[in-house]
């Protein structure tokens, strides 16, 4: 009797000492996982801001705003009543 009540307190203290041990690995997942999701989470905002000032830029360029000075700027375009001035000091 005594035998078996001191096996079941070993069997009962492993399984107790193997829970901890998984809780405790659970709990430093679910902390990457925050951090990771937080990480993630200020990826988009970036993202999602850059996609907003593209999206206003192609609206203008839709709207022709803007377009003559994408012209100017990408294809060195210019009007024939232009003067252009090169600094070459």
């Amino acid at each position: 009797m005594k035998r078996t009540s001191t096996l079941v307190g070993i069997v009962l203290t492993a399984l107790a000492v193997y829970a901890i041990l998984s809780l405790i690995s659970v709990q430093r997942n679910l902390k990457d996982a925050m951090e990771l999701t937080a990480q993630l989470q200020a990826d988009i905002t970036a993202v999602q801001t850059e996609n907003s000032g593209l999206e206003e830029k192609t609206q203008a360029l839709e709207n022709g705003e803007g377009t003559e000075e994408l012209a100017k700027q990408r294809l060195r375009l210019i009007r024939p009543d232009e003067i252009i001035f090169t600094d070459i000091g």
